[in-house]
Formats: structure tokens, sequence, C-alpha cells
């Protein structure tokens, strides 16, 4: 599935009533924005996997549509600033082996929210 980064649309709204939300990391089939990401911020992303994931039991299972060699399930939420990004678990994914490189506004967040 794919949504705009940074986008209002989120991933089953019904989870996020009353919440301003952003999504990150929505691929689908292509990457939109390649580079490098530090390695502090792949950690802390794996981080983010064990203390913000999401998993209500609709989301239902995922695969790459980029190399489909990869399956995952659920959603991570970070909380920084008033708003809560919304982002795939399949995201540490897309950083190493797609070269996803998500915006800045999300590496900040991941950088200075309390994990």
């Amino acid at each position: 599935m794919q949504i705009d980064d940074l986008s209002s649309t989120v991933y089953a709204p019904e989870l996020h009533d009353g919440v301003e939300c952003r999504s990150v990391g929505w691929l689908g089939r292509s990457v939109p924005t390649v580079g490098t990401i530090a390695p502090i911020a792949i950690e802390r992303l794996r981080i983010l996997m064990q203390i913000a994931f999401h998993d209500e039991g609709d989301l239902g299972d995922h695969d790459c549509e980029i190399c489909g060699q990869f399956s995952d399930r659920g959603q991570l939420w970070l909380e920084f600033k008033g708003v809560r990004y919304v982002v795939p678990a399949m995201i540490v994914h897309y950083c190493e082996e797609h070269s996803y490189c998500p915006p800045a506004e999300f590496i900040e967040a991941l950088h200075h929210c309390s994990l």
C-alpha cells in the first residue's frame, strides 16, 4: 500500500481518532526517496519496534511490493511534538534493502524522541 510521506492519510485510521498523524514509509511498489540513513537511526527504528509496535490483529500480513522477498505486519507509532508518525513495521527492511530514506522531519523526531 502506498501513502505519500508526511500525508495525514493513515492505514487503519480508526486506530488514530482525534490524533494528528503523518504517515511515513508506506512505499508500495517504488522508493520515493533513495539515500542512506545513519546507523543510529536504524538502531532507533529497531528500538521503536520493541516499544511502539502495534498490531490490532486486523492489520494483516503484507509482502514487500518492491522485492516480494519479505513479509511483515503491524505499525510503529512515534509520538513527537503532538504528532503521531505512523510507520509500517517493514521500514527497517525498506531502509536496509531498498535504500529508502525517510523524510528529514521524521528522522529528526526519531533522533529527539525519548525511547
